[in-house]
């Protein structure tokens, strides 16, 4: 580096080091940051494949509570009206089964 009136003269070769380390210093940032992008979006992936599978998980132990407790208390009793007629394989059921008459008392 020379000095001249005062002020910093850079000679070509050093300005070259200056843009060299310069662009050095780009790419090596560029690169972190794509590290760190791709780091991330799997880890959200990730996290978002967790979210979803809890919540499967939960729905599944829903749906068996309700069968569960629909079967303990005796299934669903729908009555035969003419929007609901009976289903043809469950003939001999329906036709002998009777709700229970003390439903409403408690």
């Amino acid at each position: 580096m020379r000095v001249g009136q005062g002020r910093l003269v850079y000679t070509v070769a050093m300005k070259g080091r200056h843009v060299l380390l310069a662009a050095l210093a780009l790419a090596l940032w560029t690169a972190f940051l794509g590290f760190m992008y791709q780091r991330e979006t799997a880890l959200e992936e990730e996290r978002l494949s967790d979210i979803a599978l809890s919540q499967a998980r939960a729905l599944y132990n829903q749906v068996v509570d309700v069968r569960d407790w629909n079967a303990s208390h005796g299934g669903v009793y729908v009555p035969v009206t003419a929007a609901t007629p009976p289903t043809p394989g469950s003939m001999s059921r329906s036709a002998t089964w009777s709700p229970p008459t003390d439903v409403g008392s408690r």
